[in-house]
């Protein structure tokens, strides 16, 4: 089984895009914290594309909080003579976490970004009433 489960904020803006065949792809990427952390210690940064969902490009802006759930991909290919490799999450479920954004956690004054709450529906992925749930 290849799941990956991923919680970080976005790096920057998502990025919509059109191909040939009709079909869209919103591409972002998001950095994601160690639950400890060591003085120096960076996040890892993890690109992340979502396929048809062009809607939800526009709540995917630089430090909203995310939950991303998909499938690790690697593909190889050549630059130059080198080969490489593109590593990436094709996002399956995604969530908004909520909160401030990262700009906001570190003290923005302006507060002028804009909040969506985890009960966003995207693509089916809903809220979950307490009454439904059968435990």
């Amino acid at each position: 089984m290849n799941k990956i489960i991923l919680t970080g904020h976005l790096g920057r803006d998502a990025e919509l895009k059109y191909l040939d065949s009709g079909k869209n792809v919103t591409k972002f990427s998001i950095a994601v914290e160690k639950n400890y952390k060591r003085e120096g210690d960076a996040p890892t940064w993890v690109n992340c594309q979502k396929w048809n969902a062009e809607n939800l490009s526009n709540y995917l802006t630089k430090g909203k909080h995310i939950l991303v759930e998909g499938e690790l991909k690697i593909d190889p290919y050549e630059k130059d003579g080198e080969k490489k490799q593109l590593v990436y999450v094709n996002v399956d479920r995604l969530e908004f976490l909520g909160g401030e954004t990262k700009q906001q956690a570190l003290g923005n004054e302006k507060g002028d970004y804009d909040f969506e709450p985890s009960g966003l529906d995207v693509n089916g992925y809903g809220a979950v009433d307490d009454d439904d749930v059968p435990f």
